[in-house]
């Protein structure tokens, strides 16, 4: 499973974070993401609904869902 995000001087300097959420809310991964074009790659072990947040300064630059089949 792969996220790409590219972090724009919109953003600011400070560090970002990708959280992955799974249905009930609980923290299944975090990660903090180097600057520029970011594509992280994930193995979620198991199958469902998950959701992802990136997140910089306090605040939720970009959220999503992801399948995992």
């Amino acid at each position: 499973t792969g996220v790409r995000f590219e972090k724009t001087s919109d953003e600011g300097d400070g560090p970002l974070t990708l959280s992955i959420h799974d249905v009930t809310g609980r923290v299944v991964e975090q990660v903090v993401l180097p600057l520029g074009t970011v594509f992280e790659d994930r193995t979620i072990g198991t199958s469902g609904t998950y959701f992802f947040t990136v997140a910089g300064q306090g605040r939720t630059l970009q959220p999503g869902k992801l399948v995992v089949y």
